[in-house]
């Protein structure tokens, strides 16, 4: 939320803003009302302002003045003037103190409808810069090189994300971040020890830079770059190892999916691991959990028996693993959209059909 304040000598100017702008629908906090200039100086200890609406006529100290002495502490403060006269002279003083724009008196709807519009252009350009400036800070390549070598998946997923939402804030934003990213990940690359040589070929840092550069779309930069730092992940020898421990993994389920205890963990004590950690790890690489890849693989074995043997239906729950037939028949009928009969019946009636 933007912090605003309102200066005017006049309460019922000041109550008529206040009231007549649906300030938290536009992302701004209610107001700050000021009758006085030097009430302003002695508020800005208290709360920084992001857009200060002021009259450029007050007794005592004008807007230009003010607007002079906020900005020596908050150089980034957005000012929009009121006049009551729509001269050359308005028009000189908003341009040579750098304000948004300057709304003429007295008011009424339409000179309302006017501050709201811009104020809503106010927030959006500073929400754009303040989520830049927030993300992007000293600390930025820090955070990274962390996530990399703990080869956390999920942080970068989430601020990849994140940066997609700001795709439109501007192409040439866009590519200078992009390139910022680029760099932090090459960094890391020709430093991180654990990679060997054939990875430092892989990575071209001229190449991808220059393929950086030559995009024309905001996502397609974003999408690049994550691509890049996906690669690379992909190289640390944390996840190599954890890709050896999912091939293990389908391979004890493909040799033991018909012992009635099979399941997590079972597995989970032949490869010495926690049941809670297994699953966690094999769910970062895999769509679905590891319960569910079992359970997929059981239906996938039963239908081939259903499809090349006359066995019991009963015979054929068991040797997937399930001694209960009517547990059997209900997964199989969620999984397939049949019963076991029915998707034996429905296979054999195709064939003759071909026939």
């Amino acid at each position: 939320m933007f912090n605003v304040y309102i200066v005017d000598d006049d309460p019922y100017m000041c109550q008529c803003l206040k009231q007549e702008i649906p300030w938290e629908k536009i992302k701004c906090n209610e107001p700050s009302v000021f009758n006085h200039g030097m009430e302003v100086l002695d508020a800005l200890e208290l709360c920084e302002p992001n857009i200060m609406i002021c009259d450029l006529k007050m007794p005592g100290m004008d807007g230009t003045e003010l607007c002079r002495l906020v900005r020596e502490r908050y150089p980034n403060v957005e000012v929009i003037f009121f006049s009551a006269y729509e001269d050359f002279q308005s028009a000189q003083m908003a341009l040579r103190y750098g304000v948004r724009d300057y709304i003429l008196k007295p008011i009424c709807e339409e000179s309302i409808a006017k501050l709201e519009a811009i104020i809503k252009k106010i927030v959006s350009e500073k929400a754009k810069v303040r989520w830049w400036d927030q993300t992007f800070d000293s600390e930025l390549a820090v955070r990274h090189n962390q996530a990399l070598n703990e080869c956390n998946r999920e942080y970068f997923e989430c601020f990849f994300e994140d940066m997609s939402q700001h795709k439109n804030d501007g192409l040439k934003l866009i590519h200078h971040f992009c390139l910022y990213l680029m760099h932090i990940l090459l960094d890391f690359v020709h430093k991180e020890k654990k990679l060997n040589e054939y990875t430092l070929l892989k990575v071209n840092e001229q190449k991808h830079l220059q393929l950086l550069l030559e995009m024309k779309n905001a996502e397609e930069c974003i999408s690049f770059v994550k691509n890049c730092y996906e690669e690379i992940l992909d190289l640390l020898p944390e996840n190599t190892e954890k890709k050896v421990l999912i091939d293990q993994v389908h391979e004890l389920v493909a040799e033991y999916y018909m012992i009635p205890d099979f399941g997590v963990a079972w597995i989970a004590d032949k490869v010495h691991l926690a049941p809670a950690y297994l699953s966690r790890v094999y769910g970062k690489y895999s769509p679905i959990s590891l319960i569910e890849y079992i359970t997929e693989y059981r239906i996938k074995k039963a239908c081939e028996l259903l499809r090349t043997t006359f066995l019991p239906i009963s015979q054929i729950s068991a040797h997937v693993g399930y001694r209960n037939i009517n547990y059997f028949s209900k997964l199989f009928r969620t999984h397939k959209g049949k019963t076991p009969s029915e998707y034996r019946n429905a296979y054999h009636s195709g064939i003759r059909n071909d026939r």
